[in-house]
């Protein structure tokens, strides 16, 4: 499994991450794929050794293809250099077969085009047309490179792919409360969680304020479950339910309060 991420700006990608080897999930490689994709690399990497895991980091696509979005996923918080060496993504040297995607589909677009993969599961909005699937361009995935994610989508006869939409994450907030019992769990991991979800949470409201505004005003809600949903729904398919088009799912119905119980004891138990 080779899980495909734009770690760094936003927290969800590092709770993801964390959730995934917290569960045994078989990552074998781990692709930053965003504007600082080498500092995201140091990020993933340094989160994967502190919790004493096993798997590669490697460096995807700095940029994305002409008329993409190229923005910046600086972590926003303390981190050290990783001392431990990431390479350069090399599509021919990887045998992924099942990929997850929470991040841009810059580098998946090279590895369904090398024809290694065989499933995908996308955390983006997914809609039926003509009977069948396509990319909703609001998603943040697929808008940050539409000319790779309509390359990606012209796989969809040969290559299974399922969803997980913005819909069902908005019904697994995580409040205040929620990011403060992170941070009280004893493990550094716990404490570098809590931080990068309170700085990305500021620097959110200071920088895109309408957006921010739009979100989140009126609530104490610091993040939205987008990228651990993606996760749990691997580890505990039976609490979500899925519409097919053809041989594609999409996310249709959630038991949030499970999915979140579940999110919530695994990062405990990992990290207590």
């Amino acid at each position: 499994m080779i899980l495909i991420t734009d770690i760094g700006k936003d927290p969800d990608d590092a709770i993801a991450l964390t959730y995934a080897l917290l569960s045994g999930l078989p990552i074998q490689t781990v692709i930053t794929t965003c504007k600082d994709s080498g500092f995201s690399a140091n990020i993933a990497r340094n989160l994967i050794d502190m919790l004493g895991k096993n798997c590669s980091v490697v460096t995807g696509s700095s940029d994305p293809l002409p008329g993409g979005l190229n923005r910046s996923n600086i972590y926003h918080g303390k981190l050290e250099q990783s001392k431990a060496i990431i390479k350069h993504l090399n599509v021919e040297s990887l045998l992924p077969d099942f990929v997850v995607c929470i991040g841009p589909l810059t580098d998946l677009k090279r590895l369904l085009e090398a024809g290694k993969v065989t499933k995908v599961l996308f955390m983006g909005q997914a809609n039926a047309e003509n009977g069948n699937v396509t990319a909703d361009l609001n998603s943040y995935n697929f808008k940050c490179d539409p000319q790779a994610t309509e390359d990606c989508f012209k796989f969809r006869d040969t290559v299974r792919f399922a969803f997980i939409g913005k819909q069902l994450a908005y019904q697994v907030p995580l409040y205040q409360d929620d990011i403060a019992a992170i941070g009280n769990m004893k493990h550094p991991v716990a404490k570098f969680l809590a931080e990068h979800a309170r700085m990305s949470h500021e620097a959110f409201k200071t920088r895109m304020p309408e957006i921010f505004n739009r979100i989140y005003k009126g609530t104490n809600v610091m993040s939205y479950c987008y990228d651990p949903l993606t996760m749990v729904a691997l580890t505990n398919p039976g609490l979500f339910t899925f519409e097919s088009i053809g041989q594609h799912r999409v996310g249709a119905g959630i038991d949030a309060a499970a999915v979140k119980r579940t999110l919530m004891e695994t990062l405990a138990r990992g990290l207590s």
